[in-house]
């Protein structure tokens, strides 16, 4: 099973913009870039953003239309949606939240213990010299903060408590599953088709061998009964 973000980790990367509201443009920028937003010269879809002078165009990872940010200094002036097919500002708006744009935060901080983590438990010495030169890349990047093709492949390391869709319900929420053997069965046969994967990989070597995983074991949706009911 994939794992989210914590519910903590979501409600503290939340991106409030509003007129008349204070914000460093620079500051804002980077964040977007944590929040997984890819920063480009023209904003056409989600999760992408561009800073062009004291304007700041965002496209919300949730959203429906994109929104245009302009700046007095680090003030902002004006909020308004805007077409992506043709860049001009449709109606302005009171208030917009940017949520994270992937399943996974990143930023210098969380990179750096994510990178302490790996190298405390794996051993990368027994590597194939290529694939360690990889591993290496990859370690500096991620103690950097910096996005990079596979980098949900650390999401253990990023997140250790592996958190699911479970963890961001209340106490006492229903949830009606009509096929929960089915959806188990799922979970394990992922769960065991990736372990076996790993192993051979390791065994390769072409990868550390106590590698975790990035996913949820199996037994979590049964640990979240507290928050389910299983259908009829």
């Amino acid at each position: 099973m994939r794992p989210t973000l914590a519910p903590a980790v979501l409600a503290s990367t939340l991106i409030d913009l509003a007129p008349r509201t204070r914000a460093d443009l620079n500051g804002l920028a980077s964040r977007l870039v944590d929040l997984g937003y890819s920063r480009e010269p023209l904003v056409e879809e989600p999760g992408q953003f561009s800073v062009r002078g004291g304007i700041l165009d965002v496209f919300p990872a949730a959203g429906r239309a994109p929104v245009r940010a302009e700046f007095f200094g680090d003030e902002i002036e004006s909020l308004r949606l805007f077409d992506p097919g043709n860049q001009r500002s449709v109606m302005s708006v009171p208030r917009v939240t940017v949520r994270p744009g992937r399943e996974l935060v990143l930023g210098a901080e969380r990179g750096a213990r994510a990178v302490s983590r790996i190298r405390q438990e794996l051993n990368l010495d027994h590597l194939r010299g290529d694939v360690r030169a990889e591993w290496e890349d990859d370690l500096a990047r991620l103690g950097a903060g910096s996005s990079f093709p596979g980098v949900e492949y650390y999401a253990a390391y990023l997140e250790p408590s592996l958190p699911t869709l479970f963890e961001h319900l209340p106490k006492g929420a229903l949830v009606i599953d009509f096929e929960p053997e089915r959806q188990l069965a799922e979970v394990a046969e992922l769960e065991r088709g990736t372990t076996g994967l790993s192993r051979a990989e390791a065994a390769a070597p072409g990868l550390p061998p106590s590698l975790r995983p990035p996913l949820a074991g199996a037994q979590r949706p049964s640990d979240a009964d507290r928050w389910t009911s299983k259908g009829p």
